[in-house]
């Protein structure tokens, strides 16, 4: 058989050479996923370890194992940022190999260790930025495929249709064409 759009495609049972449209629990419990999150280093300073699980906790399920050691590299650099920090706010100036006054080679540390905690947050889309590139949404564990379902009902049922509106319009004008410029809704355009 054929349809407007080309052969119908058979039903589930005679199909060949695809997947099946079924959904199947994962192996490891309701979710199939172990959403415990990666434990902090023991070495990194407190304020590290609370951002660390800041992070798994706003996105539950999502750190995988593959992706632990970049993230553990990226608050390495982070704790060790915020250690450098510590020696230049403790003394911004020092004093040099020949007595001068010099700038804390540490700020210079700082700056660096900076534009490589930037370039890691961006490539693992953790800055908005680096969502929007990556294409990352944030998502939880706790939606289920019943409130994704409900959720996209009450899209289309409050999403007005367009063309809806025009009909409308050239029927509330007395029969007259009229159309909607792009750009600016509701403003007939006398064409009569």
């Amino acid at each position: 058989m054929t349809g407007a759009r080309g052969p119908l495609s058979l039903p589930p049972p005679r199909a060949q050479g695809h997947r099946p449209h079924t959904l199947q629990m994962l192996p490891g419990g309701a979710t199939g996923l172990d959403l415990r999150p990666p434990r902090p280093s023991s070495e990194w300073l407190a304020q590290t370890k609370r951002d660390w699980k800041a992070l798994c906790a706003d996105r539950p399920g999502q750190l995988q194992e593959r992706h632990v050691p970049a993230v553990r590299r990226l608050f390495k650099l982070r704790d060790q940022f915020a250690r450098a920090m510590q020696g230049v706010d403790a003394a911004m100036l020092v004093k040099g190999s020949v007595g001068q006054i010099r700038l804390n080679p540490l700020a210079d540390y700082a700056v660096r260790t900076l534009a490589a905690i930037d370039r890691m947050e961006n490539e693992l889309g953790l800055t908005p930025m680096g969502e929007a590139r990556l294409g990352l949404t944030a998502v939880t564990a706790a939606v289920t495929l019943e409130e994704l379902n409900k959720a996209l009902e009450s899209d289309l049922d409050t999403t007005p249709d367009p063309r809806l509106a025009a009909l409308q319009l050239a029927d509330q004008d007395g029969g007259r064409t009229t159309s909607v410029v792009a750009g600016s809704p509701g403003l007939p355009v006398d064409r009569g």
